[in-house]
């Protein structure tokens, strides 16, 4: 008879071992079916998170460059205000070089003035009197180099004014070469507006520096151009600023970090050109490939970047820190997911705290968009949106406000005096006595260098906007310890009231510079008033401020 204990025994073990190899197999199974699902996970929640960081790159290099192109509307403004006697070469360069202050990129700014032929001997006469020597209406050739006098033509537009040494080879060309130079004056003059061009070498500088120019009309004074033949007509010239890409990329893009590398093309460029501009692992790169590799890239993010009427085409791709297609935590659930609860809560806790990183490394960029690194402050992008949501309760509500502008009186002095370090110091000491002198309700901010910008709401008289900056500059001039050093430093305030008659911030902006400018004129530590409307040019006024302040 068979012996029952015998077969018992071998069942006990074998029951057991099939119980084993089944959980090992299930445990397998489940391991690998979570292996795939989590990396297929990470591939999506990684590529969402570049995408989001590309757009805000790319984003925050359009509003830097938005302002710097924002300053040839000042230029244009100033022009606009000068009376009909015209604004001289120091008067430009004066202004012009004000407006480039602080801007690294914004590499000239430029008058190109219409001249017919029937003026052009004399208006070349004048030039070399006025200091320019050798001037003459030139050409170019398609080198770039100046290829001798320009043939004669109904009409010119030569560099004329510029904030380049008077003996720098771009004085004379004229801009009317019936090709790239020509095309940005025909759009701009055309439809009143900003254009630009693309890439092309500098005439000045050393080696082969590249950029691109923007420009805007001016019209006769008291002339219409609201149609095409008016603005043909009455165009009597251009302002005109050139930029060099890389240099503002990196001043924009200086404080902005995020696993991202970008490439940027002209919106016509073929499959074999090469990008106008790289940024890899967060600076400028000479490392330039063609279009169609870098098209090949997965993932990647293709946008729009605008300057004036030129559109780029942006490509970013992520770079060697980011941590896309890695699937670490993947990994991690298949070597650890023989128990399945392990499994479990290790994907748990890892999706919590992956999701959590995301999180602050989107609002740390978000923030670092909006603030001023040094001070504290808002920056220019954030003002400009409080700004127009200012413009949008006024219209609505009818409560006023006032824009101040101001600038400190000889701060470049403090710098080259006491260095960089004490001039931060000072900036946070400055910054920290306007934030403690304004209303809640009201909101300060640094657009960059010595620039600080105040928007003071429900303001019912031009009386209550200078009572407001004469305590500010009061306080700005109260004397300074810093780092047992005295300082003593005075503030210029240009303000601009809103009404309903402004046209929207940009507008206001322009008006409040104007005030400013005027108030650095009058020998500085003062306050100036805006008087009138941006459209006339009417004259400013003072506010209730003594210079002695």
């Amino acid at each position: 008879m068979p012996d029952l204990r015998f077969h018992s025994s071998i069942a006990e073990r074998v029951q057991p071992a099939q119980g084993a190899l089944a959980a090992a197999i299930l445990g397998v199974a489940l391991s690998v079916i979570a292996f795939f699902a989590v990396s297929s996970w990470e591939d999506r929640a990684a590529e969402r998170s570049f995408q989001t960081l590309a757009q805000d790159h790319i984003r925050t290099l359009q509003h830097g460059i938005d302002d710097y192109v924002a300053r040839l509307a000042g230029l244009r403004a100033f022009f606009n205000a000068t009376e009909e006697q015209g604004v001289t070469r120091e008067e430009f360069e004066t202004y012009a070089r004000e407006l480039m202050r602080d801007l690294p990129g914004l590499y000239s700014m430029s008058w190109t003035p219409r001249v017919t032929d029937a003026e052009r001997e004399a208006f070349e006469r004048a030039a070399r009197d006025d200091g320019i020597e050798s001037f003459r209406i030139s050409v170019i050739d398609q080198k770039g180099d100046k290829a001798g006098a320009s043939p004669i033509r109904a009409d010119y537009y030569p560099v004329y004014y510029s904030t380049q040494p008077h003996n720098a080879a771009s004085y004379g060309i004229d801009l009317q070469d019936g090709g790239l130079r020509q095309r940005p004056l025909d759009a701009a003059r055309d439809n009143d507006r900003l254009a630009a061009t693309g890439n092309f070498r500098l005439q000045t500088g050393d080696g082969n520096q590249y950029g691109f120019y923007v420009v805007l009309p001016v019209y006769k004074r008291g002339l219409p151009h609201e149609t095409l033949e008016q603005r043909r007509q009455n165009i009597v010239g251009f302002v005109r600023a050139t930029f060099q890409f890389h240099l503002i990329a990196d001043a924009v893009l200086s404080g902005v970090k995020a696993p991202v590398n970008f490439f940027l093309f002209e919106m016509d460029a073929q499959a074999t050109h090469l990008p106008a501009y790289v940024r890899t692992n967060g600076k400028a790169s000479d490392h330039r490939v063609p279009r169609a590799y870098v098209m090949t890239e997965k993932p990647k993010w293709v946008g729009d970047l605008q300057v004036a009427d030129r559109h780029w085409e942006a490509v970013a791709v992520p770079n060697g820190t980011s941590s896309l297609a890695r699937h670490n935590r993947a990994w991690i659930v298949l070597a650890s997911g023989l128990v399945i609860t392990s499994i479990v809560a290790l994907l748990v806790w890892s999706s919590t705290r992956y999701m959590r990183m995301l999180e602050a490394a989107n609002a740390a960029i978000s923030e670092q968009a909006l603030t001023d690194p040094l001070t504290g402050l808002a920056n220019r992008r954030h003002f400009v949106e409080r700004l127009t949501e200012a413009f949008a309760t006024a219209d609505r509500t009818g409560h006023g406000f006032a824009l101040h502008f101001m600038d400190l009186d000889g701060f470049k002095t403090v710098n080259d005096t006491h260095g960089h370090p004490m001039g931060d110091a000072l900036l946070k000491e400055v910054a920290d006595r306007l934030r403690a002198r304004v209303r809640e309700i009201d909101f300060v901010a640094r657009f960059g260098g010595d620039e600080f910008a105040i928007l003071q709401t429900l303001v019912k008289s031009p009386i209550a906007a200078s009572n407001v900056a004469e305590k500010l500059v009061q306080a700005v001039a109260a004397p300074y310890r810093i780092g047992g050093v005295d300082l003593d430093i005075t503030a210029s305030f240009g303000i601009a009231l809103y009404t309903a008659q402004v046209e929207g911030p940009t507008s206001l902006m322009m008006q409040a510079d104007l005030a400013l400018y005027s108030a650095k004129a009058a020998g500085r530590n003062a306050v100036r008033i805006y008087g009138g409307d941006a459209q006339t040019g009417a004259p400013l006024h003072e506010a209730h401020h003594s210079s002695a302040a």
